[in-house]
């Protein structure tokens, strides 16, 4: 029969993981408030590399660290032992974070990591909370906590091959179909059947509309299909953007991955450098416009299914006036010259002009 843990093995354990609280707490509060004193010699090393290294380093921890909380006897000198080395992989993931700095390698990258380093943290910390110490016992409970870490490790580990084109493309794929099911579901919209409030109190358009007996439209209703026809109009061609933007300008971006030189090496091509500043605040602003003209859709939909006209119009207007300035806005190259999608970009340009 196994002897029990000793009491000061069980108060180090305790101890331990209040510190590696204490570690994920701090960090979770304060989001993205710069780390003090990080060393020189770090400011030249590649985020992406630092952050894979870390990310593949801690899911062989936390690996680990379930077993042993799942399976008796329970040892708390081993477990210690584990959550000791978890300090060097939290502190490595929140440097990476922080050398990721918007200026140099976009506000999207440095987002999404922040992103998934909180996600990590949280599901640490629900791990963390299953070790108890009181009266220790096998805790099957620890498996879900466990997958969603070893995902979201996983991810971080990609990152550093697919880095932020892979990243990119992703995102804008994402914001194209939530475009194009907001088109799909104004093109089954029936501007002359009954509108119905949803369970959230909103007004929507019916999944299947009620019979009813062939009437004529009334004038409210051929206003609200002629208005259907504009929107659908608009958002066709913003969704001609994504595939012509993902082609021409997000593929043949800077590609920042864990092999990107960090530093000044004249002897190397640009592509394999970070780019300049000025172009890193372009794509940032790209990438936002692709998420606005998704998000925009479904508030233009909204207004649209609740016979607002005004603000159906209104919305409209500044959609296209973003629609302009994005195309206006990567109309040239990143090296400033023209290519197929400036020409392509006047074509599109003078067609929104015509709405």
């Amino acid at each position: 029969m196994a002897s029990s843990p000793s009491a000061s093995a069980l108060e180090t354990l305790q101890q331990t993981l209040l510190n590696i609280n204490n570690v994920l707490d701090r960090f979770i509060a304060v989001q993205s408030t710069p780390l003090e004193n990080t060393p020189q010699s770090e400011i030249l090393l590649n985020p992406l590399h630092l952050l894979s290294s870390a990310a593949r380093l801690l899911k062989a921890q936390t690996t680990k660290l379930s077993l042993l909380i799942i399976t008796p006897p329970f040892t708390p000198s081993e477990i210690t032992h584990i959550l000791n080395s978890l300090n060097e992989s939290l502190m490595h993931l929140q440097i990476a974070y922080e050398l990721c700095v918007p200026e140099k390698y976009t506000q999207h990258l440095r987002s999404h990591i922040l992103s998934k380093l909180l996600q990590t943290f949280h599901e640490l910390k629900n791990l963390l909370s299953s070790i108890t110490t009181d009266a220790p016992t096998p805790q099957r409970a620890t498996l879900p906590s466990t997958g969603v870490l070893w995902s979201n490790c996983d991810s971080m580990i990609l990152l550093e091959e697919t880095g932020l084109i892979g990243l990119t493309t992703t995102s804008v794929q994402q914001n194209h179909s939530l475009l194009k099911d907001a088109i799909t579901e104004l093109e089954d919209w029936d501007p002359t059947a009954p509108l119905t409030p949803s369970s959230s109190g909103s007004i929507s358009p019916p999944l299947s509309p009620p019979p009813s007996p062939p009437s004529q439209p009334t004038p409210p209703q051929i206003a609200a299909t002629a208005l259907q026809s504009k929107v659908l109009t608009t958002l066709r061609l913003i969704s001609l953007l994504y595939p012509a933007i993902l082609k021409r300008r997000i593929s043949t971006f800077h590609n920042i991955t864990g092999r990107t030189f960090i530093g000044d090496f004249p002897e190397m091509p640009p592509t394999a450098l970070l780019p300049p500043s000025e172009l890193v605040l372009r794509f940032d602003k790209l990438i936002a416009y692709t998420r606005l003209f998704s998000e925009e859709a479904d508030e233009v939909a909204g207004a649209l299914y609740a016979g607002d006209e005004a603000e159906v119009e209104e919305r409209l207007g500044v959609l296209r006036g973003k629609a302009r300035e994005c195309v206006e806005g990567v109309r040239k190259g990143w090296g400033e010259e023209e290519d197929e999608f400036s020409t392509w970009s006047g074509k599109w340009l003078a067609r929104m002009a015509e709405l």
